[in-house]
């Protein structure tokens, strides 16, 4: 009898364990499917940024035409990262997932055959749209999958198609596709992975997905408009705005104006109302979630903007094809991959907490930014893959930390509110932080042509110097001496515009190093007046 008994026991047993393995193995899979459909965003997100002059003459616009591609995608983008949250409240999260999933295949493609600049525009809009509500649904979703102890490597991983996807791995292949010729490739890449994600998720049984769905208010549609209003406005300044010298244009006061007079709006609706909502403000009252969503502006910027200046450094100053500045920011994603495993696995495993790892990636990531601010017009390979390799490493530890501590501790109601929130913070930290370190760059070019300038001058003892050698060497190869002088001030005059544009892109690099040295007195402010405010 008790051997039967026993035998019971192992068979039952054996039986959970079994189903235990299958269910953790179901669980991988959905996450494989996940980050999949979240890399197709990434490829959408970056394309059109890369191939800007490629765009251009395909469809023959103008600059202020093909700006427009950008602008509605990013505001699209911003406008449905907090407000997506009510569509996944309100239908489940899987109905939410396919429908974003399905109309990012279907606008990559008309992307991809589009000849009309119109049906380009309107599905660029879509395409944002329909890539935030996938992001936002699909790491919710993780969030209810997954038990708490497990969060620190599935956020890792998922981490890989939201951080380092559109700054590190989209831009090689799209690198590659632009020095081919063929733009358009990627979004044939963003279908194919569609499609990957697609087959995975059509495996998935339903137990794996969690049952809860939750009672929420009406739709704000008219808050709606005015926050989307709002994000338009504010996409537009921030990537007009060096372009047009910033608010010395008319046209930028309008849009500041509409911007402030919408977003205001916004929050007296969201404060006052009760029977109409875009998200649910009760978010907010979890701390760790404030105080990440007010940290992910930073994080955001440094994110983004680290990467503009170190494509737009290896292009316009080095410049590498677009094929080799994509491959150098390889080595720091593949930095980022592994700052984000091991941190992942270290939380999970070794029970580590979130927040030993945020001093370490903002000190990897400002040494980066130093080690860049020294580089040259020589450099190559070599001289930058030790600080990208840094900066690869913090950044990694630096966003899977601040997502844990920001997410990990919401409350299923909130949690598709959180997730939207902190990705919008992320993303328009980034646009700020591209936006401000554009503007400074251009005024640092101002300033360093106008310092050096004074060097190219007749009475400069040096400049004579140089310019009578190199009229020497001119004659001696067969140059009139007629012509030999003013040759040798021309040639003198052009070594001057790469030595300004070096001198800027420096200046940005440390500017962004020392962007944390202002910033965590300002972080450390906040919580001491958000512990205030709670006792």
């Amino acid at each position: 009898m008790a051997v039967r008994v026993m035998s019971e026991t192992t068979n039952d047993l054996c039986r959970s364990t079994v189903g235990a393995m299958c269910f953790g193995l179901k669980q991988s899979l959905l996450l494989v499917g996940l980050v999949l459909a979240v890399m197709l965003d990434a490829l959408n997100a970056t394309i059109f940024g890369m191939a800007r002059g490629h765009v251009m003459g395909t469809f023959h616009l103008t600059p202020d035409e093909a700006a427009w591609i950008g602008i509605v995608y990013l505001s699209a983008k911003l406008t449905l990262f907090p407000c997506g949250s009510w569509f996944i409240k309100k239908f489940s999260l899987v109905t939410v997932i396919w429908m974003a999933l399905s109309l990012c295949a279907v606008t990559s493609l008309i992307c991809a055959i589009s000849v009309n600049y119109t049906v380009l525009i309107g599905s660029r809009a879509m395409q944002g749209a329909a890539g935030a509500v996938l992001i936002v649904s699909a790491q919710t979703l993780l969030l209810g999958v997954f038990p708490s102890n497990r969060q620190g490597l599935v956020q890792a991983i998922f981490a890989l198609a939201v951080v380092v996807a559109p700054t590190s791995l989209a831009p090689v292949v799209q690198g590659y596709f632009i020095d081919a010729a063929i733009w358009q490739a990627s979004f044939v890449l963003s279908i194919g992975l569609a499609a990957g994600a697609a087959l995975i998720l059509l495996c998935m049984p339903e137990s794996v997905f969690p049952k809860y769905q939750h009672a929420v208010n009406p739709f704000d549609w008219f808050g709606f408009v005015l926050f989307a209003i709002a994000m338009l406005n504010l996409t537009y300044i921030l990537n007009e705005g060096t372009r047009w010298n910033w608010f010395e244009a008319r046209h930028l006061r309008w849009s500041a104006a509409v911007f402030v007079v919408a977003i205001a709006i916004c929050i007296h609706r969201l404060a006052t109302k009760s029977d109409q909502v875009l998200l649910d403000r009760g978010v907010f009252g979890d701390d760790h979630f404030t105080f990440g969503f007010f940290v992910s502006f930073i994080a955001g910027a440094a994110l983004f903007g680290s990467a503009f200046l170190i494509q737009a450094f290896t292009l316009s100053v080095l410049h590498f094809p677009a094929g080799e500045a994509g491959l150098l920011l390889l080595p720091s994603g593949l930095a980022t991959i592994t700052g984000l495993c091991l941190s992942g696995w270290l939380i999970t495993y070794r029970n580590t907490p979130p927040i030993a790892f945020i001093p370490l990636g903002v000190l990897l990531f400002m040494t980066s930014m130093w080690l860049m601010s020294r580089t040259g017009l020589q450099s190559g390979w070599h001289d930058l893959s030790g600080a990208l390799l840094l900066r690869g490493f913090g950044l990694g530890f630096l966003f899977l930390s601040l997502t844990l501590i920001t997410l990990s501790g919401l409350k299923p109601t909130y949690r598709a509110d959180g997730v939207g929130l902190f990705n919008w913070g992320r993303q328009l930290g980034g646009l700020i932080g591209v936006a401000v370190l554009s503007s400074y760059n251009t005024s640092m070019n101002a300033t360093n042509l106008q310092v050096l300038g004074r060097n190219i001058d007749p009475s400069n003892t040096w400049f004579g110097v140089r310019r009578q050698m190199l009229s020497e060497v001119l004659i001696e190869r067969g140059l009139a001496p007629g012509l030999a002088e003013p040759a040798s001030a021309l040639m003198l005059q052009s070594t001057l515009k790469p030595q300004v544009a070096l001198l800027s892109f420096n200046e940005a690099f440390l500017a962004l190093a020392l962007l944390f040295v202002l910033a965590v007195p300002i972080i450390l402010s906040f919580k001491m007046i958000q512990k205030r405010f709670r006792a």
